[in-house]
């Protein structure tokens, strides 16, 4: 519906701007990148606001929301967590990785040609995005270009497609622990979130670990500093 139907009309204004219903209600949104740098810039005239608290216990509220820089307001807790995350950014550059996914997506595409099946791009790029995010973000390999209904790919966009559940969007309350029994295969997607967490809490606690147990105490992994992933620098730099 966006590029058929408001991206015309958005790019016939002077402002970029459009009004539409997301995950918080009737919200603005910003189409020019000039506006954008000014809403990011500015925090003390355009603050954050919090998340509503009746969609901590959603699929989107559990995956995404707080305690996340992306939805804290601008605070003491949203400054120390940026003073992690800012050098981590800075110092990872995964120039390799990316090349090395991009040789595996080109490979898999002559698979597939070979055996004359269709070439979905946008699948086939989701799926190569997904292994950048896993590799380049926490070192897990989704492996989602080469087995795409694999049990971690498949729990992954069971977990996606759930979080943009219109009937949910509009109604959070009916995802929460109250009502949420009511609906089997939601009840099935959120155990399969839980699995997805845990599994993320596990790599945590393993490179936690491996810092603790080291005698410089710097380095969780050999990897050149530019090659190693987000979680790796944020440790190291807490």
């Amino acid at each position: 519906m966006y590029h058929e139907i408001i991206a015309p009309l958005v790019e016939e204004t002077d402002h970029g701007f459009y009004a539409g219903f997301g995950f918080s209600g009737w919200t603005a949104f910003i189409t020019h990148p000039g506006a954008a740098k000014k809403l990011f810039s500015k925090t003390d005239l355009f603050p954050k606001r919090n998340m509503p608290q009746t969609r901590k216990e959603t699929i989107f509220g559990k995956f995404v929301m707080e305690p996340n820089l992306v939805f804290l307001p601008h605070g003491p807790q949203w400054k120390e967590q940026r003073s992690v995350l800012n050098p981590a950014f800075h110092r990872s550059m995964p120039v390799q990785l990316f090349g090395e996914l991009s040789q595996k997506l080109f490979n898999q595409i002559e698979k597939d040609e070979i055996g004359s099946l269709p070439i979905d791009v946008l699948d086939i790029m989701t799926r190569w995005t997904l292994d950048a995010i896993g590799i380049a973000g926490f070192d897990f390999d989704f492996n989602a270009i080469t087995e795409k209904d694999n049990d971690w790919v498949t729990r992954y966009d069971n977990i996606m497609k759930a979080s943009g559940s219109p009937l949910f969007m509009l109604f959070p309350f009916l995802d929460g622990p109250a009502l949420r029994f009511l609906f089997p295969k939601r009840r099935k997607v959120h155990n399969e979130l839980d699995n997805l967490l845990e599994k993320l809490q596990e790599i945590i606690t393993y490179k936690r670990e491996i810092l603790a147990s080291n005698i410089d105490g710097k380095s969780t992994t050999n990897k050149n500093i530019n090659e190693k992933d987000l979680l790796t620098l944020m440790l190291e730099a807490a």
